[in-house]
């Protein structure tokens, strides 16, 4: 058994620390993807340097959540 701790730093959002260094065009990609699960598409006008910030400050990954809808945590009925 491995058990490793990640400690952020103060006031670092879960959200933050997984997206902070993925590059601009795959965090595109992904939000791209995500938007046929319900995801809230990118404004148009939104560099790919900015896409980021933009998560995080607007709270989308938070309010949307990464789960699966009718699926609690540890819950791996009906995925494959």
């Amino acid at each position: 058994m491995v058990e490793q701790l990640v400690v952020l730093p103060t006031r670092t959002a879960v959200e933050a620390a997984l997206i902070r260094g993925v590059p601009g065009h795959q965090l595109r990609e992904t939000v791209e993807t995500l938007e046929d699960f319900g995801m809230h598409t990118l404004p148009p006008d939104l560099s790919d340097d900015d896409i980021a910030d933009y998560l995080i400050t607007t709270k989308v990954i938070k309010k949307q959540g990464l789960g699966v809808p009718g699926h609690e945590v540890g819950d791996s009925s009906g995925l494959t």
